[in-house]
């Protein structure tokens, strides 16, 4: 967008302190900052509604994930693999 507006500049042989190429260059900042808002806006909307249970039984959509939770019948009663022999192994001195 800056290369646009500064190729914009050149055609125009405007001064880049001029009042109107300032106020210019204020608006499709504006107008950049309002679509990235709304795109931010609409994306978590959408994702809120693909992890909502709510929405996900109002439509026939599948849900974006799904988590699914088997008990193990055998525990480990470890459930560290290689556990450290000291519990603090960089002590601060």
């Amino acid at each position: 967008m800056h290369n646009l507006l500064l190729e914009s500049n050149k055609v125009l042989r405007q001064s880049k302190g001029a009042p109107a190429w300032r106020a210019y260059v204020e608006f499709i900042n504006n107008i950049l900052i309002q679509g990235i808002a709304l795109t931010v806006t609409n994306s978590l909307r959408f994702l809120l509604a693909m992890i909502d249970p709510a929405s996900i039984a109002a439509s026939e959509n599948p849900s974006l994930l799904m988590v699914k939770l088997q008990l193990d019948p055998n525990p480990n009663p470890n459930p560290h693999p290689n556990p450290s022999p000291n519990p603090n192994p960089h002590p601060k001195s």
